[in-house]
């Protein structure tokens, strides 16, 4: 009779259940978004920064995923005194947690990217969306940041009148 494989031997993402997403990127697993970078960027940005993409999405849908879950599991701890009693105050992370920040600060650079020019060989900063809770009243102040564009569905949908907060959204940002 053939031996059965034991779980510790199937290395597939399908196989480890509770995976964000198993074997798709992130990225492409959204056409939405596909779409709206498609139509907001600049051509010669979006067809550079679709690979990058494709490889962050799959990076999320697996391994970065699992990082996360561990990293969540076993927070940073915050050391007082090292072992002779004196202070010597230091943070121990978890090795996952350590692989999070070298995706996203080393090889994405997601800290600089809005801010430097060569981040993941673009020749200039990318451009800064606000995105999230971002009500009306709030939009001058967001705009005042710097930052290129401004999503306010939340202010437009919930609305008594769509229309006119959309001309107001318009007259705030200009």
């Amino acid at each position: 009779m053939p031996e059965m494989a034991r779980q510790s031997d199937v290395t597939g993402p399908a196989d480890r259940p509770g995976l964000l997403a198993p074997d798709t990127s992130g990225y492409r697993a959204d056409p939405a978004l596909t779409d709206l970078l498609r139509i907001h960027l600049p051509d010669a940005l979006f067809f550079h920064i679709e690979p990058h993409l494709d490889r962050l999405g799959a990076l999320a849908g697996g391994h970065l995923d699992e990082c996360a879950r561990l990293a969540d599991r076993h927070v940073p701890m915050l050391h007082q005194r090292d072992r002779f009693g004196r202070d010597a105050q230091w943070i121990e992370y978890h090795p996952a947690y350590r692989e999070l920040e070298r995706a996203a600060f080393g090889e994405f650079g997601i800290h600089a990217m809005s801010l430097r020019k060569g981040v993941m060989g673009w020749p200039a900063p990318y451009p800064v969306v606000a995105i999230g809770g971002i009500s009306l009243e709030r939009l001058p102040a967001v705009r005042a940041c710097g930052v290129q564009g401004v999503a306010v569905v939340s202010a437009v949908t919930l609305a008594d009148d769509p229309q006119a907060a959309v001309r107001q959204a318009l007259a705030l940002s200009a």
